[in-house]
């Protein structure tokens, strides 16, 4: 295998990790996926391909999103604690 796939693959599972935080903090705040295109400016159909993990984020979006939700964009994209 060589590294650069290894590397690819660990990217795309921290985004993921990413991704269902998004949805988690949407939902913990009790936004709907409408309330946080309002919130954010980012459309509905972006998060949900987001929320499911069909496409990768912009930098400008990952600031929009968590502007919406309120909270950092690091807090938004930091890496999964493994207990």
């Amino acid at each position: 295998m060589y590294p650069y796939y290894t590397t690819e693959i660990k990217v795309k599972a921290w985004y993921n990790a990413a991704m269902r935080r998004l949805k988690e903090l949407r939902r913990a705040r009790g936004l709907t996926q409408r309330d946080l295109e309002d919130r954010s400016g980012v459309t509905h159909a972006t998060i949900c391909k987001l929320e499911r993990t069909d496409t990768e984020p912009r930098i400008s979006t990952i600031q929009k999103l968590a502007d919406g939700l309120g909270v950092t964009p690091q807090e938004l994209m930091r890496e999964p604690v493994v207990s």
